[in-house]
């Protein structure tokens, strides 16, 4: 795996570890509609599964659940690792072919850093690297980082 396949992002939160790690897995509270399969119309809903063999995933406006993909680890008030199962066409993707995401909770005086890590992102295919540039600019994590922080 080379470098350019990976994206760092990070924010700090004022509250502890704990509180930003149940926060997290409430995405319909924080994360940008626009970002999912659903889109800003038919977005209702998301949650990321606290355990080992769960699911990350969307429910749009007619109930019906949309893998993000799976929880590979989750220590709670620590780390949540995160399949990537969205492609780059924002269809599900194939299991062979998902990035990875590790989100470290990391106890600050003022509250919590969260570190974010998208590695594997060229196991997208062609065109991830359009991808990786797409989620390391300022509408990428960092934006989806800061709409996290923001929902505190």
């Amino acid at each position: 795996m080379t470098r350019e396949a990976e994206v760092r992002a990070e924010v700090e939160v004022p509250v502890p570890p704990e509180a930003a790690f149940r926060a997290f897995l409430e995405l319909g509270r924080w994360w940008p509609p626009a970002y999912t399969f659903a889109g800003e119309a038919g977005f209702a809903d998301g949650r990321i599964e606290p355990h080992a063999g769960g699911e990350w995933f969307e429910l749009d406006r007619t109930g019906q659940r949309l893998p993000w993909g799976p929880v590979r680890v989750a220590e709670p008030g620590r780390r949540l690792v995160l399949g990537w199962g969205v492609a780059l066409d924002r269809t599900p993707e194939i299991p062979e072919r998902m990035s990875e995401v590790d989100i470290a909770f990391t106890p600050l005086a003022s509250g919590t850093r969260i570190e974010l890590h998208h590695r594997q992102m060229n196991r997208h295919g062609e065109g991830w690297a359009s991808f990786h540039e797409a989620m390391e600019g300022p509408q990428g994590w960092p934006l989806i980082l800061a709409a996290f922080a923001a929902s505190l």
